[in-house]
Order: structure tokens, then sequence, then C-alpha cells
């Protein structure tokens, strides 16, 4: 008959040694820890029960110090989590032409810019052209507490779909 359940465990996830493993571990058990703050914090703020999306966005909004990368505009509690968002998530490379839907890829994006100006570009791509605006942009992030390997794809020139495709088809 059919199975009830079936559970595929990734060879790149069982690899390793046991330190490795452990450290593995370990990052997930922290990174729990930190989802479930945050969910406390935005419970605090009246969000009775924060989505996973919404968990996400009020990551991102204290990685980027409450602005918007790309525009330097203050991002308000409302304008995040409110009916009418006036911020999206967004992919710093765009998810088209790296397939890359981690969130090492994601920040917050005022919508307006977002769909006008950096569209389907990267950082580079959509601002390199403007010096001085480009160089804001990298000043806000470099001031931000994103992750230095999230820091970098701002200055990235060019998308390798190399790794990911030969990560895909591995798997």
């Amino acid at each position: 008959g059919k199975p009830a359940k079936i559970k595929l465990e990734m060879a790149r996830d069982v690899k390793g040694n046991n330190r490795q493993r452990e450290e593995l571990q370990k990052k997930m058990w922290e990174n729990e820890a930190r989802n479930k703050d945050a969910k406390g914090r935005l419970q605090e703020k009246g969000i009775n029960n924060p989505t996973r999306n919404d968990i996400i966005k009020y990551k991102l909004w204290e990685e980027c110090n409450f602005k918007c990368p790309y525009t330097g505009k203050d991002i308000s509690q409302t304008a995040v989590f409110g009916d009418h968002s006036e911020f999206q998530v967004e992919h710093i490379l765009p998810y088209d032409r790296s397939l890359d839907d981690s969130y090492m890829n994601k920040t917050l994006c005022y919508v307006h810019e977002n769909i006008h100006v950096k569209g389907n570009k990267t950082p580079y791509e959509a601002y390199s052209h403007d010096v001085k605006k480009f160089e804001e942009i990298l000043q806000r992030v470099n001031k931000s507490k994103m992750p230095y390997p999230k820091k970098q794809r701002f200055w990235q020139k060019e998308i390798s779909l190399e790794e990911h495709i030969s990560r895909e088809l591995n798997d």
C-alpha cells in the first residue's frame, strides 16, 4: 500500500565528522532560539500570532537597523507589519537569476524602490552607475547588523550559478 510517511535525509546534511555535525546542530539550536526570541518580541509589540514570514521580517528589520539599505528610509513597525506594508522582503541577488532563496540572500526594501529601481538586478547593477548613491548603500550595509556573507552580496558584481547548479544536481 501507500506509505504513510517518507523521510529523506540529504547526504549534505549527514556527511562530516562528529564535530562538524555537532556544530551544525548547535547552529540549528541557536537559530531556533533567535526565532523564539523574535516571536516573543513580536508578541510584545502586539502581533499575537506571528507567522514564519513575520519572524523573518522581524529578524531582517533588526538586522538592517530599522532602515532600508537601499533608500535609507526609516522602517517603522506599521510599515513592515501593517495591512498596507511599505516594505517587503527582497532578494539581494535576484532569485530568478541566482536561484537562492536562503535567508542570507534576503533583506527589507521599500516597495517602490524594489519595483521601479532595483527590480531584477543585483545592487551593483542597479546602483553602481550612481557612485554616490551606491557608496551610501554600502555604508548603510556596513553599519548594519547583517552577517558578513550577506554584506558581500551587496557589492557582488556577477551571479555564479555554477556552484548552485552543481549542488542541486548533487542533491
